[in-house]
C-alpha cells in the first residue's frame, strides 16, 4: 500500500494467473446516493471510450475499473480516471440530463437495511432535478485525496508503472467523508407477498464481521437452532456483508415457512431480540483472522480484486459503536402494527435476560476448567406412572447429543430431587473470560431449549438405560409396590417397561417441561472475575421463552403399600431365589447413607449377624430417595434351605436396631464416614459443584439417624420373596 498525504492511497495487488491486470479508482461520497448518481453521470459521460470499463455504484460511493493487457494502457487508464474526476465541469457538458435519467431509473427503496448495505437508493435520496452547479459542487468536493482510493493489479512491471504515475500526480487533500448517522435501534413494518424479517448491523469491526458471516452460514450455527425453537417458523434465508467506508454492514433475512400461521407480535419481538443478540454475540466471539478485508473476501476475478483494493484504500472514519435495524414484512391481512411489535420488544428489553434463574457462584480462579450445572429441583416428581424414568432418559439423550458442541463437555445429572445437565470446558487460546463462560452456558441453554434431538441419540440412551435397570424381578416388584407404581421417586432410572415405550416425542415433551421449571444454576468460575452475569445472559437467551414464572414443583410423596408379604414365583430356572425387605422412611439422605455404611461395613451388623454365621451368602442394603421420603431396600441371598432363616435373622437385626438405637461409638463412626465422604467429593469439581447446587451437608446428629431407625420395626417391614417352582 502506498500512502502519501498529497495523493490518494494506492493499493498494489500482485496476483499471478490473471490474463490481464488493471487499475481501479474508488470515490467515497458525502451526501449518499444523490452524490453517487451525480458522479456516476459525470464519469460515464467522460469515460465512454474506455475499454473494459466496469462501474459499481453504491449509496456510499462508486468504483470505476478497467482491465488492461499492458502497463502502458494501465497508466493511461489511471490518467483518464483521474482527469475525468478532477477536470471542472464545462458549460457545454449537459451531464445533468444523464444524471436526471439515472435518478429517474433508480427504484424507490424505503429500507434502512438497504441503506446500511449501501444499496443505491437505499438512503431515500431527493428526487429533485440536478443542476450543473450542483454537479460541479459534488465533483469538486470529491476530487480530493481523502475521498479517493486507487487499486492496481498485475505484473511487477505494471505495478511499477502505475506507482510512478501515481507519484507524478498531486491532489488537494480535502476531508474524509463523515460517518453516516444510524438510529440506535430502528424497527419498521412493510407489507409484502412473503413474510420476512430483515436485519442489519452496522459495525466498525470489519474482520470480525467477515468471520461472523462465515460462521452464521454454517448449518449447525446456534442461530438456526434458535429460529427452529421459536414460534412463527422462520428460517435463515440469506446472509450477506457489505464493506463500507465506516466499517461493515452485516445483514440477514429470515423467511417464514410456507403455510405457517400469521405471527403474533410477541413471536416477532422474540425473533428480533434473539437474532440481534446472536448477531452481536457472533461478532463478539469472532476470532479476527490475519489479513485485510481484501484477502479475507477472496475475490475470484481480477475485476473484483481491483474494485475491492480500491474500495478499501481511502482513509475512512470509524463508526462509534454498533447499530441495528430490523424490518418486518407482513401479509396485508395479518393485522399487526409496528407499535404492537415495538411494545412487545420494549417489554422484553426491560427484562434482564435470565432474571428468573437462581445462580450460585463460587470463585475457583486457577482451575483448569469452568463448570456449570443447570438443573430443575423438581427431579422426578412430575413423572406419571407410565413415564417412570423418562426424565433421566431425557437428560441422558441431551448429554449424548450435545456433548462436544463448541468444545464443551456435557454430562447428565439425575437424582430424585434434581434433574439437569453438567457442562465444563477450558478456555480457548485468546478467549476472554466472559466469552468462555458464555460458551459453556450457551451450550447448556441450547441443549435444554434449542434444536430438536437426534433420534439416534435417544435410542442409544434408552438402550443403555434399560440395560442398567435390568430385568431382575425382585427389585422391580419391591420398587413398584413401595412407590405406588412410580419407582423413579426413589430410583430416577425408572423401570424397563416404561422406558421401552418412550419415544423421541416423549423426550422432547419432557425437555420442554424441564425448561419451564424453576431452574437453578451452580457455577464454578475459574476466571478470577465474576462472570455470573455472562452466564445468566447466555442461558436466558435460550430459556426465557420457556419460562413459566408461576411454575412450582409438585409434591412427590410416594403412596407406599401397607406392610405385608409379596411372593413372586417364577417358572424360569435362570431366576435366583432372593428375599427383599423394604422400609419406607422419612429423614435426611445423609442419615440414610450413614446407616447403610453402619450396616454393611466390615464387622457391622449384617456381617456379624448373617455372613459370618453362614446364614446368608449376600446381604446388601441400599438407600434410595430424597429428603421428602426415602426407602431402605435390603437384598438377601442364601442357599435355598437357609433363605427363610436368613430372612428371620435380618428382620430381627433391623427390629433390634429400632429398639436399641445407636451407641456413641457407632454415632462417631457414622459422623467420621460422612466427613470422609464429603472431603472425598470436594476433591473433584463434580462433587464441589453438586454441593454448591444442593447446599452443603449438615453434620449428622443422633436424632437424624433415629428418625430412620424408627421405621426399622418389624411391623413396618414389606417383604418381597422371589422363588422358583422347583
Amino acid at each position: 500500500m502506498v500512502s502519501d498525504p498529497e495523493r490518494p492511497t494506492l493499493k498494489l495487488v500482485h496476483r499471478a494467473g490473471d490474463p490481464e491486470g488493471g487499475v481501479a479508482m474508488a470515490v467515497f461520497t458525502e451526501g449518499g446516493s444523490r452524490s453517487t448518481i451525480g458522479l456516476l453521470a459525470l464519469l460515464h459521460a467522460r469515460l465512454t471510450t474506455q475499454e473494459n470499463l466496469s462501474v459499481r455504484a453504491f449509496s456510499t460511493g462508486l468504483v470505476v475499473s478497467a482491465l488492461t493487457p499492458s502497463a502502458a494502457l494501465a497508466t493511461e487508464a489511471m490518467k483518464r480516471f483521474s482527469g475525468a474526476l478532477r477536470a471542472p465541469l464545462g458549460k457545454e457538458e449537459r451531464v445533468e440530463i444523464l444524471a436526471d435519467k439515472l435518478l429517474a431509473k433508480l427504484p424507490k427503496v424505503d429500507s434502512r437495511i438497504d441503506g446500511c448495505l449501501g444499496v443505491l437508493g437505499g438512503d431515500e435520496p431527493s428526487r429533485e432535478p440536478f443542476t450543473q452547479r450542483e454537479l460541479e459542487k459534488i465533483r469538486s468536493e470529491h476530487a480530493v485525496s481523502m475521498r479517493v482510493g486507487w487499486g492496481a493489479l498485475g505484473s511487477p512491471e505494471l505495478l511499477s508503472a502505475v506507482q510512478k504515475t501515481h507519484q507524478d500526480q498531486s491532489w488537494p487533500k480535502g476531508s474524509m467523508v463523515s460517518v453516516p448517522s444510524f438510529d440506535a435501534s430502528h424497527l419498521k413494518q412493510k407489507t409484502g407477498p412473503l413474510r420476512q424479517i430483515r436485519f442489519a448491523l452496522a459495525t466498525p469491526r470489519v474482520n470480525e464481521a467477515l468471520v461472523a458471516l462465515e460462521e452464521l452460514e454454517d448449518r449447525e450455527h446456534p442461530l438456526r437452532a434458535h429460529l427452529a425453537a421459536e414460534a412463527g417458523r422462520y428460517g435463515l434465508a440469506t446472509s450477506r456483508i457489505a464493506v463500507q467506508p465506516f466499517g461493515a454492514c452485516l445483514a440477514l433475512t429470515l423467511d417464514q415457512e410456507p403455510g405457517a400461521r400469521a405471527p403474533k407480535a410477541e413471536d416477532l419481538a422474540a425473533l428480533i431480540r434473539v437474532t440481534q443478540k446472536e448477531l452481536s454475540f457472533a461478532l463478539d466471539v469472532a476470532a479476527p483472522k490475519r489479513g485485510s478485508a481484501t484477502t479475507l473476501l477472496t475475490p475470484e476475478t481480477a475485476q473484483d480484486a481491483l474494485a475491492l483494493a480500491a474500495w478499501t484504500a481511502p482513509p475512512s472514519p470509524v463508526l462509534q459503536g454498533e447499530y441495528s435495524s430490523a424490518e418486518v414484512v407482513l401479509g396485508s391481512s395479518d393485522g399487526l402494527s409496528v407499535s404492537a411489535i415495538s411494545k412487545e420488544l420494549a417489554r422484553l428489553e426491560k427484562r434482564e435476560l435470565g432474571e428468573h434463574l437462581e445462580i450460585r457462584r463460587k470463585d475457583e480462579a486457577g482451575q483448569g476448567e469452568s463448570w456449570l450445572l443447570l438443573a430443575s429441583p423438581c427431579g422426578t416428581a412430575p413423572e406419571s406412572v407410565r413415564e417412570s424414568g423418562f426424565r433421566e432418559l431425557t437428560v441422558r439423550s441431551l448429554a449424548l447429543d450435545f456433548d462436544g458442541v463448541d468444545d464443551v463437555t456435557v454430562e447428565p445429572w439425575a437424582t430424585p430431587t434434581a434433574m439437569g445437565l453438567l457442562a465444563h470446558a477450558p478456555r480457548r487460546y485468546g478467549e476472554s473470560t466472559r466469552h468462555h463462560a458464555m460458551r459453556i452456558a450457551r451450550t447448556l441453554g441450547r441443549a435444554l431449549g434449542g434444536d430438536a434431538l437426534d433420534g439416534r441419540e435417544v435410542a442409544a440412551a434408552r438402550a443403555r438405560l434399560i440395560s442398567e435397570v435390568g430385568d431382575a424381578p425382585g427389585p422391580k416388584l419391591a420398587l413398584d409396590v413401595m412407590s405406588g407404581g412410580k419407582p423413579s421417586l426413589f430410583e430416577p432410572r425408572g423401570n424397563s417397561e416404561a422406558l421401552s415405550n418412550a419415544s423421541s416425542a416423549d423426550v422432547e415433551r419432557v425437555r420442554a417441561e424441564l425448561a419451564s421449571e424453576p431452574l437453578r444454576v451452580a457455577f464454578l468460575d475459574n476466571s478470577g472475575q465474576d462472570q455470573a452475569g455472562a452466564v445468566r445472559e447466555a442461558l436466558g437467551i435460550w430459556l426465557d421463552r420457556s419460562t413459566n414464572e408461576k411454575a412450582r414443583c409438585p409434591s412427590a410423596a410416594p403412596a407406599a403399600a401397607k406392610p405385608g408379604v409379596w411372593t413372586l414365583v417364577s417358572p424360569s430356572d435362570g431366576v435366583v431365589p432372593r428375599t427383599y425387605i423394604g422400609l419406607p422412611t422419612s429423614g435426611s439422605v445423609e442419615a440414610g447413607r450413614g446407616l447403610v455404611f453402619l450396616l454393611e461395613r466390615e464387622g457391622g451388623f449384617l456381617t456379624k449377624g448373617l455372613l459370618e454365621p453362614g446364614l446368608a451368602l449376600t446381604a446388601s442394603p441400599r438407600y434410595l430417595g430424597s429428603e421428602g421420603g426415602g426407602l431402605f431396600l435390603f437384598e438377601l441371598g442364601a442357599e435355598r434351605d437357609r433363605l427363610e432363616d436368613a430372612e428371620k435373622q435380618l428382620r430381627a437385626i433391623l427390629h433390634r436396631l429400632s429398639e436399641r438405637g445407636l451407641t456413641s461409638a457407632e454415632l462417631e463412626l457414622v459422623q467420621k464416614e460422612q466427613a470422609r465422604r464429603d472431603q472425598e467429593l470436594r476433591r473433584l469439581p463434580r462433587g464441589r459443584i453438586v454441593e454448591l447446587w444442593s447446599g452443603p451437608s449438615r453434620p449428622l446428629s443422633r436424632e437424624q439417624l433415629l428418625e430412620h431407625l424408627r421405621h426399622f420395626r418389624a411391623a413396618e417391614h414389606r417383604i418381597f420373596r422371589v422363588r422358583t417352582e422347583r
